[in-house]
């Protein structure tokens, strides 16, 4: 990796269930020797990403990190239609729903709204992406050349490439989970403007499967032609929305 591509992957330890990290657990998290983490991370903080919290020698992100990511919220019109759309999907059907995105080979929630019934991902919480319907949907978006370049990078379990092209195909990801017998839809949608991908995801019992697809679908296909996402209109899910309409 280089130096900035490791600097971004510093970032992307942290989680709101790891708020702060030494350098021993980034040293682990990222298979780097303990020195090489120790004078990144002192790099970092000199350089105002990371800043130390008091009374430890633990680190956090710095306050320009947040602020960063605080005006990347407001200033995306692509992320705030699609937590919009999260917002009346939970209110309208009582699902829980979430939006995520992809950093690395992660899915990073970063809008959750759970159900009476269910309890969504939590925000800023890293997970495989390749194991969650949201991460399947926006690796699905990458073009083969990115997604081989992503898993040399960062090695890892693959997504089988059949499961890839079908979700590529229909538009849709769908995930079921045994433990809490739900399943989860999602779509990615992309803002061609500004290469931006955003996944909008929705959780229901596998009896509201059909019902649960179609108002994601609804909400899916109102985003994409605000934004003008063409690939997701040419879907089968995208094709079969527009001949109803």
């Amino acid at each position: 990796m280089t130096t900035l591509s490791t600097a971004a992957a510093v970032l992307r330890c942290f989680s709101a269930q790891r708020p702060e990290l030494s350098t021993s657990d980034v040293a682990t998290i990222l298979g780097l020797p303990k020195s090489n983490a120790s004078r990144l991370l002192r790099a970092m903080r000199e350089a105002g990403f990371l800043e130390t919290a008091p009374g430890s020698r633990r680190y956090r992100p710095g306050l320009p990190t947040f602020e960063l990511g605080q005006v990347f919220r407001r200033g995306s019109r692509l992320t705030r239609l699609v937590q919009e759309a999260a917002l009346r999907l939970t209110r309208a059907r009582n699902q829980a729903s979430h939006v995520a995105i992809l950093e690395g080979r992660s899915v990073v929630p970063i809008f959750a709204r759970e159900s009476a019934r269910t309890l969504p991902p939590v925000p800023g919480e890293h997970l495989p992406a390749e194991g969650t319907a949201a991460g399947l949907a926006l690796l699905a978006r990458l073009e083969p050349a990115e997604l081989a370049a992503l898993y040399d990078e960062m090695p890892g379990d693959r997504p089988a490439p059949e499961a890839l092209g079908t979700v590529r195909e229909d538009g849709i990801a769908a995930l079921h989970d045994p433990d809490s017998d739900t399943t989860t839809f999602a779509a990615a949608l992309a803002d061609p403007g500004t290469g931006e991908a955003v996944a909008l995801a929705l959780t229901g019992t596998p009896a509201e499967g059909e019902a649960t697809r179609a108002a994601l679908l609804g909400e899916v296909r109102r985003i994409a032609a605000v934004v003008g996402d063409r690939a997701m209109l040419r879907t089968r899910q995208g094709e079969a929305l527009r001949s109803a309409a």
